[in-house]
């Protein structure tokens, strides 16, 4: 049985710089919620925890080739399903 480790290096790191910086701000929204008094700095460190998620649901949404689901204008429309 061959016993393959993973590799964590530089192409790991720059292949996954989304995620990275995902947990980066994350962390730094946690931090800015749990470590001040503040009631605006509070909100101001749930609104960038909100965009890190924003940004992991975008990251993980993304395909290879994919296309944006818009509509052709010239495509015609059944009118019984509208």
């Amino acid at each position: 049985m061959v016993d393959v480790q993973p590799q964590f290096d530089w192409a790991f790191i720059v292949g996954h710089i989304n995620y990275w910086l995902f947990i980066v701000l994350m962390m730094t929204g946690f931090y800015i919620v749990v470590a001040r008094g503040n009631l605006v700095k509070k909100i101001v460190g749930l609104n960038i925890f909100q965009t890190a998620v924003f940004m992991l649901y975008i990251s993980i949404g993304k395909i290879a080739g994919g296309t944006a689901p818009i509509f052709p204008i010239n495509m015609k429309i059944d009118p019984s399903v509208v």
